[in-house]
């Protein structure tokens, strides 16, 4: 009887009689039953749907309460919150994923009605439901049938297109908040990936050359390791005492000093890398006793992702001899050497450049995380001798077995002199270099009293420049005066000569233009 309604075949308001005395149940029940019916063919309908979504859209708010039960902390957090209402088209994307976190830990409830408390706004959005029943329209208004219609349009607005609609919006924009949130964490994490290298100090007499990590901490004191600045390989790693004083005068430990000298000296530490976490403002202290009368350096930087770093599969494989604890000192002090190469190692939700990213699926973020490691690769290269296997993995033309090579190489044999010695590790053909050559950079470092170190070989292998373009390369630096050798250690060109080189490849061509751009690489700087 209610597809026979609903589809407009029952041709006058007696045939609707005689159905519901048909049927098997009491008349007065019969009605309700029918009502009941149509109310889910409406439910179904698309238009009676779309009339929904849009009285919704124009006249939604979500509204938010403190639960009294929620825990003190969370209560806390979630204060903001605790009587909010907002119309639904301007409620932004950070606020949805606080809403949501807050519900789901029970601080918060949270809801998506019609505003004035639903009076107005819900007769307005029923008339709109009604009007898009087409076959209402087709019957007299005050006939049995088209009551039968209304009350189910009714029924149907209150018991399921009310909720339905409400839940589909709240679930909309709860889908496009994550979006934004993965969006926000890609480009934050581009950025993040292209941070140039530190310009270290010059290396010892002999060559020599590391950095020192220091991850604070204050029981359990500064974990600390020692990398080499050329490869990235742990040299040595130790935990000296962090506190000593009395009371609340917190002080460096003068032992752990005298021991952060000791290794500083011993490895011939150029830089040392303090992170920003809890005591490390101790640890600066400490770091500046042991470097004063040196000429090395300290820098703060980011702990952000170590501690998840160190106890994940990936640092089990390169760190299998190294403590938990010193891991995140490694991490650190590789951070300042080539931070494409290490933050890539970090699980997304642990880097801390985007909102709310603990509620968002890791498989989203790892997506966006390749996406941005690809790109940042394709525009910038990565150092061969720095480049964990996970990074190389992703340059054009290499293979994870052949990353492992390329890192087994040189953690075996010391780094890479010229990109022409990619050839003798096996696996690695002419195609192959073809391919892969142009992303990865054979970087090179000052020697004591700032002169050119013998590292690379070829110097144009610290650009993005393309074996097979080197002739060109070093014809326009000539032209305009420039010292090529000087690229091999990292120094930019001159503004002067960068500018005369530009104005040389415009006048004349697109791969002119494309290869100034290359030797005129910002991350030289």
């Amino acid at each position: 009887l209610a597809a026979s309604l609903w589809r407009g075949g029952l041709p006058s308001d007696a045939a609707l009689e005689s159905g519901l005395r048909a049927a098997r149940c009491a008349p007065s029940e019969s009605e309700q039953h029918l009502i009941y019916a149509l109310a889910e063919l409406v439910s179904l309908d698309e238009g009676a749907r779309n009339a929904a979504d849009g009285a919704f859209a124009r006249r939604g708010v979500v509204r938010a309460k403190a639960l009294p039960k929620a825990e003190p902390a969370d209560a806390a957090v979630f204060a903001h919150y605790a009587a909010y209402e907002m119309p639904l088209s301007r409620v932004r994307p950070h606020v949805w994923l606080a809403l949501h976190r807050g519900s789901e830990r029970g601080a918060l409830k949270l809801n998506v009605v019609l505003e004035d408390g639903g009076n107005g706004a819900a007769a307005a959005a029923l008339g709109s439901v009604e009007r898009s029943i087409s076959v209402l329209g087709a019957l007299p208004p005050g006939s049995k049938r088209a009551t039968v219609l209304r009350k189910a349009a009714a029924d149907c607005w209150s018991r399921l297109l009310s909720r339905s609609a409400a839940t589909r919006h709240q679930k909309n924009a709860l889908d496009g908040a994550r979006a934004e949130a993965v969006q926000v964490f890609a480009r934050n994490t581009a950025q993040l990936l292209r941070t140039p290298p530190a310009q270290l100090p010059p290396a010892a007499a002999d060559g020599r050359c590391a950095v020192l990590g220091v991850d604070p901490g204050l029981a359990h004191g500064h974990k600390c390791a020692v990398v080499d600045a050329r490869t990235g390989v742990m040299l040595e790693s130790l935990t000296v005492r962090a506190v000593g004083g009395k009371g609340g005068d917190l002080q460096p430990v003068a032992e752990s000093v005298e021991a952060l000298r000791a290794l500083i000296a011993r490895h011939a530490v150029v830089l040392v890398a303090v992170g920003d976490g809890m005591g490390s403002e101790l640890a600066q202290r400490a770091v500046s006793d042991a470097i004063r009368g040196t000429s090395a350096l300290f820098t703060v930087v980011s702990e952000a992702g170590a501690s998840a770093y160190s106890a994940c599969a990936l640092a089990d494989a390169e760190l299998a001899t190294v403590g938990i604890g010193e891991r995140g000192a490694v991490s650190l002090a590789r951070r300042v050497l080539d931070p494409l190469a290490e933050f890539v190692k970090v699980p997304p939700s642990a880097l801390g450049v985007g909102m709310y990213q603990k509620d968002l699926k890791e498989a989203d973020l790892t997506e966006a995380l390749h996406a941005a490691v690809e790109d940042s690769v394709a525009e910038v290269g990565v150092d061969a001798n720095s480049a964990s296997a996970a990074l190389l993995a992703v340059v054009p033309g290499l293979s994870a077995r052949l990353a492992a090579l390329i890192r087994a190489r040189v953690e075996g044999e010391g780094p890479l002199r010229s990109r022409a010695e990619l050839l003798g590790i096996k696996g690695i053909g002419p195609k192959t270099y073809e391919n892969c050559a142009g992303f990865l950079r054979i970087s090179g470092a000052r020697a004591a009293g700032g002169s050119l170190a013998v590292l690379p070989d070829e110097p144009l292998d610290a650009t993005r420049v393309h074996p097979e373009a080197y002739a060109t390369a070093r014809a326009e630096l000539r032209a305009v005066g420039a010292d090529v050798r000087a690229l091999a250690s990292g120094q930019p060109l001159s503004a002067k000569h960068a500018a005369q080189l530009r104005a040389r490849a415009k006048a004349k061509g697109a791969e002119e233009i494309a290869l100034a751009e290359l030797l005129c690489d910002p991350l030289l700087t």
